[in-house]
Parts: C-alpha cells; sequence; structure tokens
C-alpha cells in the first residue's frame, strides 16, 4: 500500500490509460495475424474470395483504434483533474446579500445582515495534501460588506481549511473548517 501512495493517483491513473491503449493494440495485432494466416490460406485457394478475406482481417484492427480513443479520453479527464489544480482556486464573486453570525453559537438568533459587495478567497499554495481524488487546502476569505444595521462598510479576514472533491469535471466544496491566522500561516490544516 505504501507504494501506490509514494507513485500517486496520477501515476496510476496514466498507467491505466496506458495499459487500456497497450492491451488492445496487442490484442488486436494478434486478431489481425490470425485473420490474415486463415485469408491468406483461403485467397490461395480460391482467390475471388480475396474482399471478404480482407474485411476479416480488418476487423480486428478496429479493437487498437477503440483502445487509443479509450487512451485519447482517460488522458483528457488526468489532464482536466490537474489542470484544474488547486493553485487556481482563486474566486472573486459579486453576492446580493448574505447572513454573516460570527461569533453566534448554534441555535441562536439575532444575527447581524451584511449586504456583501465582494468576497476574494486565496488559497495557500504551498501547502497542498492530496487524497484519493481529494485536494485539502488553505484558503484566505476577504469580505467587503455594508453592515445593514449601521451602513458601515466593514472588511473582514477568515481562514478556512477546505477539503475539495473532483467531480463532473470540477472542484466542489465536500467540507470546510475555520482557522487561525497562524494556522493559515504555518500551513496547520483544521480539524479533518
Amino acid at each position: 500500500m505504501a507504494f501506490l501512495e509514494s507513485i500517486g493517483g496520477l501515476a496510476l491513473g496514466l498507467l491505466g490509460a496506458a495499459l487500456a491503449a497497450a492491451l488492445a493494440c496487442i490484442g488486436s495485432a494478434k486478431g489481425t495475424g490470425i485473420a490474415g494466416e486463415a485469408g491468406a490460406g483461403l485467397v490461395s485457394e480460391d482467390p475471388s474470395k480475396f474482399g471478404k478475406a480482407m474485411i476479416m482481417q480488418v476487423i480486428p484492427g478496429t479493437q487498437g483504434l477503440y483502445g487509443f480513443v479509450i487512451w485519447f479520453l482517460a488522458q483528457s479527464q488526468i489532464f482536466a483533474a490537474n489542470a484544474a489544480a488547486p493553485a487556481e482556486l482563486r474566486y472573486v464573486t459579486e453576492l446580493h446579500s448574505q447572513s454573516l453570525s460570527a461569533g453566534i453559537k448554534s441555535g441562536a438568533t439575532g444575527a447581524v445582515t451584511f449586504t456583501l459587495d465582494k468576497s476574494d478567497m486565496v488559497c495557500d499554495t504551498e501547502h497542498i495534501a492530496y487524497g484519493d481524488n481529494t485536494v485539502t487546502v488553505n484558503a484566505a476569505a476577504n469580505y467587503e460588506a455594508v453592515n445593514d444595521t449601521t451602513g458601515e462598510v466593514e472588511t473582514a479576514t477568515d481562514y478556512y481549511t477546505i477539503q475539495a472533491v473532483w467531480q463532473d469535471g470540477m472542484w466542489l466544496v465536500d467540507r470546510s473548517w475555520m482557522i487561525s491566522e497562524s494556522d493559515y500561516q504555518n500551513g496547520v490544516f483544521g480539524n479533518q
């Protein structure tokens, strides 16, 4: 198991794609050879059956093409997953309103309402943990919002550990934990 963890999911994905192409090509070559031998015997006795023998020899050759199609599809998925690297997990959103409840315990009421003008999140790309189809990264979220009660513009920065899952061609946040600024700066992940 340690060996599999050391080579990582990318290497296993590339190995699977290569095996899909290689085994399909080997089987295709073997089938083409067998059909070619039988076709050569048939054509030597009845040359008018050359067309039928050729078709029977070409059919196993298509299996190699299917292997290459699978290889290209697997490659595109593997590299799409790696192209969406956590280093690129940065976004800015324009939101209209959101209720923030800083410091309010679960079940409490009376959260202050803010009109959130801008939210900017930057991920710490130096400290990243990769799992099976997951990535864990720390992020700093900067907020600029208008307090609906006082009318004042307030800014804040919150720090999170975010665990994302690769699903349907995109990174989806699976869970997150608030962390301290020092944990963010030191690359310490939140409670997982």
